[in-house]
């Protein structure tokens, strides 16, 4: 074996290697800009949680959830921060409730379970 063939039998696999590694899918991260009134999320195989860490992050606005969704979100989504998240949820049945208090801004993204429909709305304040 010559000094050549010993080359390459050493930068093949690296080469093999990379080729494979850029064929993975994409690391799975959140991207949030703007303000809570004109964000844009770019999400790509992350699950609510991290999408609503970031929103919280970026806007300043409180948001806590109730129930789980794990299926991995992709796209990009562009509005309020609650029109953001209900084009996020669409699939899925949610509420959304303002809970903002004297500390500031804050959401609850209510999540149900199969397909139980949502609670009327209250009637405590008409």
């Amino acid at each position: 074996m010559n000094a050549r063939t010993g080359v390459l039998r050493l930068l093949l696999p690296a080469a093999l290697w990379l080729a494979l590694a850029a064929l993975s899918p994409a690391a799975a991260e959140v991207r949030v800009s703007g303000s809570a009134s004109d964000v844009t999320v770019e999400a790509h195989a992350v699950n609510l949680t991290a999408i609503v860490a970031a929103l919280s992050k970026a806007t300043g606005i409180r948001i806590a959830v109730n129930g789980t969704d794990n299926v991995p979100i992709d796209g990009t989504y562009r509005g309020s921060v609650k029109e953001v998240l209900s084009d996020i949820l669409r699939n899925v049945s949610f509420l959304i409730t303002d809970v903002s208090d004297a500390n500031g801004p804050g959401l609850l993204v209510t999540l149900f379970v199969g397909n139980v429909p949502p609670p009327p709305p209250s009637t405590d304040n008409l």
